[in-house]
């Protein structure tokens, strides 16, 4: 059944009170595929799923992901529909999207965050669904992962091995750890500056009272960026330096 929840009047996260965390994911996993954006290309969804499988995870493909409105991954309804059907799903340990795009900021308000985070589950994606990043953050004080898509990531004919293992690691572990990623130019601060300005008019309406967050990583907040050491740069370097980690045990 669709969330109908108007997310603005779910509790919003308590200042000093610990992020609300995923469970770790199991390996292997059962993984469930949806949309919430763009419309999906049927034969790199294939190829993602059977990548995920020769890993010796389980694949719960959604029906409506294949579906197509205009240019989105089916209608609002069609996509909500998709995505709670694998939320209720209690044998399914990591929702992951098969791409990005534009349609999230359509649906967020319908999205009923205390179910998102009493789950458990780890949520996966990035691009358009860092809207999802943020307002889970916002809503729900729950920690979600900025991180690999089934279409552009896992359908490659070689994934990328840096970005594979060090995903595996900090969803199925306690802790981990990555110091100093020398980043390619690709993420020079004129491009951080994009994702901040593109992002945040998306979702500023579940951050006006808040705090940009950050998830694993991702800092949206030019000004937060560089206050929270998250990053260490200065403008003109043409790469940014930083220390990634995640830790699902109790704060020091």
């Amino acid at each position: 059944m669709a969330a109908t929840a108007d997310a603005r009047s779910i509790a919003t996260p308590l200042r000093g009170v610990s992020p609300r965390l995923p469970r770790a994911v199991p390996e292997p996993a059962t993984i469930g595929i949806c949309c919430l954006s763009g419309r999906v290309d049927e034969v790199l969804l294939a190829m993602g799923a059977n990548y995920l499988r020769e890993l010796g995870h389980q694949i719960v493909v959604a029906e409506e992901t294949l579906h197509a409105w205009r240019y989105f991954a089916g209608t609002d309804d069609e996509r909500l529909a998709g995505f709670h059907r694998l939320l209720e799903d209690p044998t399914i340990d990591m929702i992951l999207m098969a791409r990005g795009g534009y349609g999230l900021s359509r649906v967020l308000h319908r999205i009923d965050w205390s179910r998102v985070a009493a789950s458990g589950k780890a949520f996966v994606g990035f691009s358009d669904f860092t809207a999802f990043n943020m307002a889970a953050y916002a809503c729900a004080n729950l920690v979600t992962y900025h991180g690999p898509m089934l279409t552009s990531d896992f359908a490659k004919d070689e994934p990328d091995s840096f970005a594979m293992q060090h995903f595996w690691m900090a969803v199925s572990n306690e802790s981990h750890r990555i110091d100093d990623v020398a980043c390619s130019e690709l993420f020079r601060v004129a491009h951080v500056e994009y994702h901040r300005t593109f992002f945040v008019h998306q979702i500023h309406q579940f951050l006006r009272a808040h705090p940009s967050p950050a998830s694993l990583g991702f800092v949206a907040d030019e000004q937060r960026l560089r206050e929270s050491g998250a990053f260490s740069q200065e403008i003109g370097e043409k790469q940014l330096h930083f220390p990634l980690l995640f830790d699902r045990r109790e704060p020091h």
